[in-house]
């Protein structure tokens, strides 16, 4: 599987491709590795402008292997805006998923393409939760998007 690792404001970013496909996307500690393919090279070009606030959506093919629970979840964050939040509870809500906010939040945990499915954009009913990056790194997703954290409100 061809992987690059790339630098960006919110720390190391890991892409891996997997027969023309993006497979994984994860925050790491590894060294930087440029970007070999041309699929790896647009993914690189896109998350840096995201990160210049020049593209708020990714336009890449996605490899998201999941049970049918978790894909119907990831499709609908793909459709969270930009800048915005929805709280797991109000997601599973949506998705007739009553009392299966505990599956959402799973979904969101087993992410594979983290930041492409922005699961950063899924909340606890405080405002905050956890991320599959951590929380740094989601802060530092939501400087990107505009988002105002529960600590700085």
């Amino acid at each position: 599987m061809d992987h690059c690792v790339i630098e960006t404001p919110a720390g190391r970013l890991c892409i891996w491709e997997l027969e023309g496909c993006i497979a994984e996307a994860a925050w790491v500690m590894a060294p930087l590795r440029a970007a070999e393919t041309p699929l790896l090279e647009t993914a690189a070009r896109e998350v840096d402008a995201y990160f210049k606030r020049a593209r708020r959506t990714f336009d890449l093919p996605l490899a998201m292997p999941g049970s049918p629970l978790e894909q119907t979840v990831w499709q609908a964050i793909l459709r969270i805006p930009y800048g915005r939040t929805v709280t797991a509870a109000a997601l599973a809500e949506k998705l007739g998923l009553r009392k299966k906010t505990r599956a959402v939040i799973a979904a969101c945990n087993s992410n594979p393409v983290a930041l492409f499915v922005p699961c950063h954009r899924i909340v606890a009913e405080d405002g905050d939760g956890g991320y599959v990056g951590g929380l740094t790194v989601k802060r530092a997703l939501w400087q990107v998007e505009g988002i105002r954290s529960r600590e700085t409100k």
